[in-house]
């Protein structure tokens, strides 16, 4: 078991942020909430609604949606293919769907005939955070969205969120290495090591914390 003592909330439109070294079991908690990873004790709750051990595509249409670290995009399909599969679940609603992500990412209406394997890293990005709010969820789990990217994309995700999170109205539960520049964007945070829930608060709070700041974000006066 990795996982051994998490206890954390989302509420509405809240970005937070889950940092922590390697192998403190971050992309493991969101792979769990979004029935990736099998949970063995404690409970996942949805609007107040156990959710423990459903399968993915029960909780999308429950309103959860995420995006993967890696292989996220269907990279030989084009960006309305894209798209048109994420909103399966909504298939009466896709057109209308697709013009609000169009919205929200105008830069995807350009590529839109485009394979989406063929586009720079932060459009991948873009692609991939359009294809999972296609139906609409309440929450959205984002499992290491800067990893691999050069760092002037990396700014470009970050905006993406808070975007997504002021256009969308959607909660955004995010697991990032890239701990400063995600706290910096986050309304609240947790960090977690060795399985447990080691610290919590406001991002700014942990940003300035400096027993965060010597563990967890590289500075010993952080």
């Amino acid at each position: 078991d990795i996982l051994r003592g998490i206890d954390l909330r989302v509420e509405p439109c809240e970005i937070v942020t889950i940092i922590g070294p390697n192998g403190a079991g971050k992309s493991t908690l969101v792979k769990a909430a979004f029935g990736l990873a099998k949970v063995t004790s404690g409970r996942v709750l949805l609007d107040g609604v156990d959710v423990t051990g459903e399968k993915p595509n029960q909780l999308v249409r429950r309103g959860i949606g995420y995006v993967p670290q890696r292989q996220n995009v269907f990279p030989t399909l084009s960006v309305l293919d894209n798209l048109a599969i994420g909103g399966i679940t909504a298939s009466s609603r896709i057109h209308e769907r697709t013009e609000r992500m169009f919205e929200v990412f105008p830069r995807l209406r350009e590529r839109a005939k485009q394979a989406a394997g063929t586009l720079s890293g932060g459009e991948r990005q873009m692609v991939a955070f359009a294809r999972a709010l296609m139906p609409s969820p309440s929450v959205l789990l984002l499992d290491e969205p800067s990893a691999g990217l050069a760092p002037k994309i990396v700014g470009e995700v970050f905006d993406l969120i808070q975007r997504v999170r002021d256009e969308a109205d959607v909660s955004v539960l995010l697991v990032e290495q890239n701990a400063r520049r995600a706290l910096d964007i986050s309304d609240r945070g947790y960090v977690l090591d060795q399985g447990v829930t080691a610290h919590e608060g406001t991002g700014a709070a942990l940003l300035t914390d400096p027993k965060v700041g010597e563990l967890y974000l590289g500075t010993a006066g952080a």
